[in-house]
């Protein structure tokens, strides 16, 4: 491990790539659909379209999925802050994709980059003195993000977390299509798909 983080210290902090105009008009999409989904919800619930059921089911894959972010991606992942047994770290790796912040390698690395230079305008990547919009949504649009190689060769060679990582368009879309379609219809997916997604990204 002592050596991984010394041969890591010798990679470049940033990769550059341009991304794929498909690629921004989709993440379009993950920013906005949630949004209009929370006035719709709004509506319903002005209405009395909505029901307790709705409500619930929101509350109840917001828990467990933030906590796949708090606990998982950022204190477990990132910052090694305790120990788990390897079926715990794998529900945690499941509900931090299922969270649509990104790969696990990918969300590790920007943070850790982040701590590195908080707030520094051009190295922080989501530096408040870049611009509000930059700073809260902006940031993820352009084709800068940490070296994983730089800064989470703790966790890269993880066979767990490669598998799961390869799949997080699978864990995407069954996180905010399927299983809420499954829980309740079309209306589990505005509640527990697309609020729910808003919650945890906001």
């Amino acid at each position: 491990m002592a050596a991984a983080r010394v041969v890591a210290q010798t990679q470049p902090e940033m990769i550059f790539e341009e991304k794929p105009l498909a690629y921004r008009v989709l993440l379009g999409f993950v920013v906005v659909l949630p949004i209009l989904a929370v006035f719709i919800a709004m509506r319903q619930l002005w209405e009395e379209f909505a029901t307790w059921k709705d409500v619930l089911l929101l509350v109840g894959t917001y828990i467990p999925i933030a906590l796949g972010v708090t606990v998982g991606l950022h204190r477990y992942f990132t910052h090694q802050s305790f120990k788990l047994r390897r079926e715990v770290k794998i529900i945690l790796a499941v509900l931090g994709l299922m969270s649509l912040q990104g790969r696990i390698f990918d969300w590790v690395s920007d943070h850790l980059l982040h701590h590195k230079y908080s707030d520094k305008p051009g190295k922080d990547l989501h530096s408040p003195f870049d611009g509000f919009w930059h700073s809260h949504t902006g940031w993820i649009f352009i084709g800068r993000r940490a070296n994983p190689e730089r800064f989470a060769p703790h966790i890269l060679n993880d066979p767990d977390l490669v598998f799961l990582d390869k799949y997080y368009s699978v864990f995407a879309v069954i996180s905010v299509f399927v299983l809420p379609y499954l829980l309740n219809g079309w209306q589990g997916v505005l509640w527990a798909g697309l609020v729910r997604i808003f919650l945890v990204h906001h």
